[in-house]
């Protein structure tokens, strides 16, 4: 984008009106300043002595400096202005280049998470993760978190034995989970932490859900709601509800799967609504 150049006439008009309404100005006090004193008048046959002469050019200098302090003072207003324009339109630039950027990734990353090996879909998750660390806004964080949470919702057959199930598929969405897993740990940790936005994993199917030590703060919200938990732990060891919101209505749980809640920390009442498992619901 071409540098905004203003035409001088602008320039001139501004300093033009500034000098006008400082004319108004000192004129407006100068009367108010003759009348409080009484509205003297300069006596008759009054001569001007050299000491008057040089107060009067003294004066005359004096207004000249005004106004060319005036004059200095549009510019330098003008002159920032203008650096100001330049800064804002370079930040809207490189707004507009990273999020270019961010959906030229985001679209190779989800592409792949439809290919037919399970090592190419692995990589996408991964890819998603690290393009939600480096969002450029918050929205495009959830964006990706529910892209990842997405691919956890689709239909799952756990049974190796049964017609549906997927070679490899297993290792894919686990490493999902550890992507999550990791962003929700408690700080100092080396990734973004993603406390604070929603994950709908609502009816997914788990042969295992590894989350210890997550920390579920203030604007998260987590939804195993309708999920399926089959025939490996719900890890949540250490794992710490504290002003966020948990939902495990209407969970199933069969084939051996079993909650893993010890050192859980909970504080207030995080979780709604019914089905929130022995050692997670509050004491009545």
């Amino acid at each position: 984008m071409g540098r905004l150049v203003r035409p001088p006439a602008t320039l001139a008009r501004h300093v033009a009106v500034v000098l006008a309404l400082a004319a108004m100005v000192f004129a407006v006090a100068a009367t108010l300043l003759w009348l409080a004193l009484g509205a003297p008048r300069l006596p008759r046959g009054a001569v001007f002595t050299t000491a008057d002469q040089l107060e009067a050019t003294k004066l005359a200098l004096a207004v000249v400096a005004g106004v060319g302090g005036v004059v200095a003072l549009v510019v330098a207003y003008r002159r920032q202005a203008v650096i100001e324009e330049e800064n804002e339109r370079s930040r809207a630039t490189a707004r507009r280049d990273d999020t270019r950027l961010f959906n030229e990734r985001f679209t190779s990353a989800t592409t792949q998470l439809g290919n037919e090996r399970p090592a190419v879909r692995a990589a996408a998750i991964y890819a998603v993760a690290a393009l939600a660390d480096d969002a450029p806004t918050p929205a495009l964080r959830q964006t990706c978190v529910s892209v990842v949470c997405a691919y956890l919702r689709l239909p799952y057959e756990p049974d190796p034995a049964a017609p549906d199930w997927i070679p490899g598929e297993r290792e894919v969405r686990r490493a999902a989970v550890g992507t999550i897993r990791a962003r929700l740990r408690p700080r100092p940790e080396p990734l973004p932490s993603w406390n604070g936005l929603a994950f709908n994993l609502r009816g997914a199917v788990f042969d295992g859900l590894w989350l210890p030590g997550i920390e579920v703060g203030p604007g998260t919200f987590l939804n195993l709601a309708e999920c399926r938990f089959t025939g490996g732990p719900v890890d949540l060891t250490d794992a710490r509800f504290a002003g966020g919101r948990v939902t495990f209505a209407g969970h199933t749980v069969d084939n051996g799967a079993v909650f893993v809640l010890d050192g859980v920390s909970v504080e207030g009442e995080p979780f709604e609504g019914a089905d929130v498992p022995p050692g997670l619901a509050p004491a009545r």
